[in-house]
């Protein structure tokens, strides 16, 4: 597992049902101060998600003021170190730094709440301006055309593009973004487009460009109940919350009067078909040019992902492997029941130094998926 456990010891996953000491330690920085300050920490957590943008969510609230007002606006960044110290042995990396979103000064309670976001919250509020824009066509594949609008909007962005090389523009048409257009959402559609593309920002400064996992892979950690366990609940869950058998996809644009485009996907094989539990529709805007032919392909993949968020398993452990992140697999034993691998949709860690953690994880659907316009 040295790998998977990486930067953290490979022995720690095998320490954490036993007497391991949790550290948690948080900082706010700036590149122009001297050093970075640390935070008294009262409680918080950290959430990554894969379907949540941004994709990396920090809360926490402090006992003691840092002495003067943490300003957003500034660019101020929230650090956070995680680790064990294990029979002794000090084991603490930086789990993530991420853009101070909101303070809050609580009054007369003298607490301070803040908010900090992976940065993805940097390019969702960002637009080109004064007439600069990008053109892609039916030959532009779509890792590399994500990876450069993620540089036009942030020159210094590290980027590890290893999408599969798929086109996502149909016939002679164009993808223009340009001036007043919304970038995040051009990139989540090229994303869509390409058929199972995944783009997030893993809270420690690098961009993935990648294929979200489908399948099963090497376990990152092994949880299971009862002796030398850690899992403390153990609830699968079936929902219709963030459920959708079919999504409508419209393209809205102006361009002297104002067009819409649609396209459609929905599921038309198995149980959880159209035909045999109606229809669940979630729509979905993309706020520049597009045809049929594109809003079918966007959601076609849209469709595949809010399938299988109908039902999962949701755990929570006591000995956070802080390691795990979404997209990466989990064995899990109930009991005597048989292990099950399972790939994780969610994860939440504890910033208490409590060694807690919550996982949500997703099971896939065999579904066909029927498009129209």
């Amino acid at each position: 597992m040295a790998d998977i456990t990486a930067p953290w010891a490979a022995g720690t996953a095998g320490a954490l049902a036993g007497t391991v000491r949790h550290v948690i330690e948080v900082r706010a920085n700036h590149p122009s101060w001297a050093e970075p300050i640390p935070l008294d920490l009262e409680t918080g957590t950290i959430l990554y998600d894969e379907n949540q943008v941004p994709h990396v969510t920090a809360q926490m609230t402090l006992k003691t003021s840092p002495g003067f007002d943490l300003d957003p606006r500034l660019g101020i960044r929230i650090e956070i170190d995680a680790g064990y110290i294990v029979n002794g042995v000090r084991d603490v990396h930086r789990m993530a730094d991420l853009w101070l979103w909101e303070y809050t000064d609580r009054r007369p309670s003298n607490l301070i709440d803040l908010l900090a976001y992976s940065m993805e919250s940097r390019i969702m509020g960002w637009m080109p301006l004064g007439g600069s824009g990008q053109s892609f066509s039916s030959t532009s594949l779509a890792g590399d055309s994500i990876t450069s609008l993620l540089h036009w909007a942030l020159p210094s962005a590290v980027v590890v593009n290893d999408m599969h090389a798929a086109t996502f523009v149909t016939g002679g048409a164009f993808l223009n973004v340009g001036t007043g257009d919304n970038v995040w959402s051009a990139i989540y559609d090229i994303a869509d487009r390409a058929g199972g593309g995944w783009v997030y920002e893993d809270g420690l400064g690098v961009w993935h460009v990648t294929d979200r996992p489908e399948a099963a892979g090497q376990s990152a950690a092994i949880l299971k109940t009862g002796v030398g366990g850690t899992i403390t609940r153990h609830d699968t869950e079936m929902s219709l919350e963030r459920w959708y058998n079919a999504v409508l996809v419209e393209h809205s644009w102006y361009d002297g009067e104002q067009r819409t485009a649609q396209g459609w996907a929905e599921i038309t094989s198995g149980p959880l078909r159209v035909a045999a539990v109606g229809r669940r529709v979630l729509k979905v805007t993309r706020e520049y040019k597009g045809d049929s032919a594109t809003a079918r392909s966007s959601a076609s993949s849209i469709v595949a992902r809010t399938v299988t968020r109908g039902r999962g398993v949701a755990l929570s452990i006591g000995g956070a492997p802080y390691w795990v992140r979404p997209g990466a697999t989990v064995t899990i034993q109930v009991g005597d029941a048989p292990q099950e691998r399972q790939l994780i949709s969610s994860i939440q860690f504890s910033l208490a130094a409590t060694g807690t953690a919550n996982i949500v994880t997703r099971l896939p659907e065999d579904v066909t998926i029927t498009t129209g316009a």
